[in-house]
């Protein structure tokens, strides 16, 4: 696979939703997901997306060569993109609840090895999940500033105005257009997709309850799990986040940190498969040909 991954423009291919449809999956418990699937015979990767987004955030990734190469999976959260609402809206619009999906979705494919990979709220979830998975043998997180303490949240994440979208109900178009600044100067077509997955594809409840749930501290000590099930981590961070602090970043103690530090992304933001996805995909490719094939 040297070599595999090429430069990409601004937008992906048109058709490449096309090519890998969305289709529903029932998890039990009154939960059912869409998800994308390349149904390559490589590896399984588990792609998830960050708040009142969907699967079309992985649109760089499903269309690049690692789709041949892995079996790349991204679904839709509950109440997101294609999947339905949720059936329980307290019980499954929280990180534990999305964490859940994730489980019974790898118990489903019951493969021997998965690599699962989240951005942004994407990024706790995938933490929360591995907990009692042991067919996870590495995890890759960007946009994620791994919680371990209520102080933790506000030490992690920037607050800017435009931070409180993500856990409004119904936030105005202008907040919601000031969450993707950075995408808008790359690729305007992308900026309006992810806007109409945050203001149409999204049930309102989602953003609401998830948000109540973190202001009462309902999320695991990250940072401790992830020292305790010992397995690689590779942790991706842009310069110029606009949401997540870097010093708190740089400040987190993994055991097994992939290559041995935090792989920055110069000049780039929030959305780093989005906004850099050349860099990226490269940058994925080698922690998954290092967690694969040179265990």
């Amino acid at each position: 696979m040297n070599n595999m991954l090429q430069s990409q423009d601004s937008m992906w291919s048109e058709d490449i939703f096309d090519k890998y449809p969305p289709h529903l999956i029932d998890l039990g418990a009154k939960r059912t997901v869409a998800l994308r699937d390349t149904a390559a015979e490589g590896p399984v990767v588990i792609l998830v997306h960050g708040n009142s987004l969907s699967s079309r955030s992985f649109g760089f990734q499903f269309d690049s060569p690692l789709s041949r190469h892995y079996r790349l999976i991204s679904l839709d959260l509950p109440g997101h993109g294609d999947s339905p609402r949720a059936a329980d809206p307290e019980r499954d619009y929280t990180i534990k609840g999305y964490a859940d999906i994730i489980k019974r979705l790898v118990e489903k494919l019951n493969v021997p090895e998965v690599i699962l990979g989240g951005n942004s709220l994407g990024g706790h979830i995938v933490v929360e999940a591995m907990a009692d998975l042991e067919s996870v043998v590495g995890i890759t997180l960007w946009g994620t500033p791994l919680l371990c303490s209520p102080d933790s949240l506000e030490q992690g994440y920037i607050p800017p105005p435009s931070v409180s979208a993500f856990l409004k109900a119904r936030p105005s178009k202008e907040e919601v257009l000031a969450l993707f600044q950075n995408i808008a100067e790359k690729s305007p077509a992308i900026r309006d997709i992810l806007v109409d997955d945050f203001l149409r594809r999204t049930d309102e409840r989602a953003r609401e309850v998830l948000g109540n749930s973190v202001a009462n501290g309902e999320f695991i000590d990250e940072v401790e799990l992830i020292s305790r099930r010992k397995i690689p981590v590779a942790i991706f961070h842009g310069t110029v986040d606009p949401f997540v602090s870097g010093s708190y970043i740089h400040s987190l103690m993994l055991p097994l940190l992939w290559r041995g530090c935090i792989q920055l992304f110069p000049t780039v933001g929030h959305y780093l498969q989005i906004e850099e996805p050349q860099l990226f995909n490269q940058r994925l490719d080698a922690f998954l040909k290092d967690m694969f094939w040179e265990q």
